[in-house]
């Protein structure tokens, strides 16, 4: 009871927050700046205010990790005598994911075999699989776990492919499902401007395998 009152009460207090934002949003003098930090695109008229002008948005692709900068984070920041080549691999197999790399970079640490551990890293990693198991799912409704979950074997997908390989009960429902796992930022990205095609974080996607 407790937990379930505790729930209820997180999304009163979220659903007010965004509420009560609403004003100061649509009369904010000119002069003045709101910066939002979230992990999923909150309750507010995003659509409104990017027609307005009056959005700057960040977005993953703007916070992933370039070529260079994963090489200052791993050698300069974690002290890791790894070649470019090295580099480039976890790069490449992260997609510039600053928390993937740190896990990579915290195994690094431990390892002699620095080599074959950069070439092996995938979604199946002790470290990535517990951060996806307890950070990630573990947060989320059990409709979106059981989705992710089975449709964590797709390397592209569309609303028809996960209505067939969840067996849902309509085209919309997984449709949804989809978009929702994009505006709460979930490692799954689309492929056009129409939401049709999505895919997921190949990491991710492994770690999913892994955890279902």
């Amino acid at each position: 009871m407790e937990d379930e009152f505790a729930a209820r009460c997180r999304g009163i207090d979220v659903l007010r927050l965004d509420q009560a934002m609403l004003f100061p949003l649509e009369h904010l003098p000119a002069h003045m700046h709101l910066v939002l930090a979230t992990r999923a695109d909150p309750a507010l008229p995003l659509s409104r205010l990017r027609m307005r002008g009056h959005l700057l948005e960040l977005r993953d692709q703007d916070l992933r990790f370039r070529q260079d900068e994963t090489t200052r984070f791993l050698v300069q920041g974690m002290g890791l005598p790894l070649t470019e080549e090295e580099v480039a691999i976890l790069q490449t197999r992260t997609e510039g994911w600053i928390a993937g790399l740190h896990l990579a970079a915290l195994s690094l640490r431990k390892r002699e075999d620095r080599s074959t551990f950069v070439k092996d890293f995938a979604g199946s990693h002790r470290y990535l699989l517990d951060y996806v198991q307890q950070d990630i799912l573990a947060q989320l409704s059990a409709p979106l776990q059981e989705f992710l979950l089975q449709t964590g074997i797709l390397p592209r997908m569309n609303a028809a492919i996960c209505q067939a390989v969840t067996a849902s009960s309509s085209l919309q429902a997984s449709q949804q499902l989809l978009e929702e796992l994009e505006r709460a930022n979930l490692f799954v990205m689309p492929l056009d401007d129409e939401r049709r095609w999505y895919r997921s974080h190949d990491l991710f996607r492994e770690a999913l395998y892994c955890a279902g």
